[in-house]
């Protein structure tokens, strides 16, 4: 009896660890989330930077894809209000994108200093995220 207990755990942990392994592919997609810094709850509502942990409070639109995922925003195609807490790469960048000078790279102290304590500027906020990380953020005016 014990035997056949042990077989069929063995079989059932078989049986799962396919589903395990496709869970971590989507992870390796390079996901976009977009909103608004307006300081309302249908954009960006607050942000708190803490060591590598960029948490904040709003509503995001979310794609594969760097172009769509604006549209996805403007289009109400968001995902619900909720706290959303990212990590930050080691080697997170910076960018200020619009305007005249086109994509300009800024330090995080200039992202911290200029934008987490500032989340009602109007700017458009994208995130780009890999395996969970947060590879770039873009500031967009």
């Amino acid at each position: 009896m014990r035997s056949m207990v042990i077989a069929t755990l063995i079989l059932i942990l078989g049986c799962m660890m396919p589903v395990s392994a496709l869970a971590a592919t989507h992870q390796t997609k390079t996901n976009y989330y977009y909103s608004l810094m307006n300081g309302q709850k249908d954009g960006i509502y607050s942000m708190q930077l803490k060591r590598n942990k960029l948490v904040i409070k709003g509503t995001f639109a979310k794609s594969t894809s760097s172009s769509k995922v604006t549209d996805k925003y403007f289009n109400g195609d968001t995902m619900k209000y909720k706290r959303i807490t990212f990590t930050l790469a080691k080697n997170c960048k910076f960018y200020s994108t619009g305007g005249t000078d086109g994509k300009v790279s800024y330090p995080s102290a200039t992202f911290k200093e200029c934008y987490v304590t500032q989340p009602d500027l109007g700017l458009g906020f994208k995130v780009k995220v890999k395996k969970g990380k947060v590879l770039a953020i873009y500031t967009e005016s």
